[in-house]
This record gives structure tokens, sequence and C-alpha cells, in this order.
């Protein structure tokens, strides 16, 4: 039998959508419908990195997985 949650919209209800909807495909159960760490870093819930402050994003993101950063 399947438990049902209260759901993020209740336990967080001035949360962004943006936010919520991340969640739910971040924490997807069926591993084929969850998203990778990377590919949440481009969701619009980050939307503030993307496609201004390139290089503040590489840079956070390479500190994430651990990439070496390149001094250029």
């Amino acid at each position: 039998q399947q438990k049902k949650g209260i759901g993020f919209e209740k336990l967080m209800p001035n949360a962004p959508k943006e936010l919520i909807d991340l969640l739910h495909r971040l924490l997807a159960y069926d591993p084929h419908e969850r998203i990778t760490a990377k590919e949440a870093l481009k969701h619009e819930y980050f939307a503030e990195f993307n496609g201004k402050g390139q290089h503040q994003k590489d840079k956070f993101i390479r500190t994430i997985f651990r990439e070496p950063l390149s001094h250029s």
C-alpha cells in the first residue's frame, strides 16, 4: 500500500512554485523520472544563475562536483 504525504505545498506554503517543482523532480521515486544534480542546476528555480554570471555559475558547479578549477 502506497503512503501519501502531506505534500510540499502544505509543508512549505510560501515556497515558490519553482522550488516545489524542483523538489518533486529531485525526489521522484522512479529513477527514470528523477533528475540529476547537474540537471537540477539548470532548473528554472536557479534562473538567476543561468545566462548571467556564467563564471560564478561554473565555479559553483565545479565546487559542488569537485571538478578542478582552472586559473584563467
